[in-house]
């Protein structure tokens, strides 16, 4: 996640500020942060009134932009809970989870798990799945013939790998 001060460097500190029973946060860079404790220290209260203000702006602004159209969370729901309420919540708030999921999983986009296989092995499913689809395709057209090629071209891949 980018710093929410510059949006250059990546945020590797959370200020977590409650006002009025309201949680709110803000990702700041090392740099960012830095240039904010020496303003607070030298006195300079309006570089940190900024800051914090943008970001209860921020959160005003998150908490109103995004709402599952099916189940009505909120994603200041979701931030506070860190769990969604539905399917529909991952479009909904497709842009803010974005950066969330990259983090957690490295992909934005669910892979499902698949066991490690050589690329001759991937190959050989890869082909066992086409031939299958084709003996259903000649079998659904009653072209026997073909199927029976298909169907002894199945045997002998299955056979080649310990079946399938």
């Amino acid at each position: 996640m980018l710093c929410e001060e510059c949006k250059k460097n990546e945020a590797t500190i959370l200020l977590s500020l409650v006002i009025n029973g309201q949680n709110t946060q803000k990702h700041f860079c090392s740099e960012c942060m830095e240039k904010l404790k020496m303003s607070f220290v030298k006195g300079d209260i309006q570089t940190l009134h900024a800051a914090l203000f943008s970001a209860l702006i921020t959160a005003k602004e998150e908490k109103e932009k995004y709402q599952c159209t099916r189940c009505g969370m909120t994603y200041k729901q979701f931030k506070d809970t860190m769990k969604l309420g539905c399917a529909q919540c991952y479009q909904d708030f497709e842009e803010p989870l974005k950066p969330i999921l990259l983090r957690i999983h490295v992909n934005s986009q669910h892979r499902g798990r698949v066991p490690f296989m050589s690329r001759e092995e991937q190959e050989r499913m890869d082909a066992i799945s086409a031939l299958r689809n084709r003996l259903d395709e000649a079998v659904r057209d009653e072209n026997f013939e073909d199927a029976a090629v298909y169907r002894d071209q199945l045997k002998e891949l299955t056979k080649e790998g310990g079946g399938v």
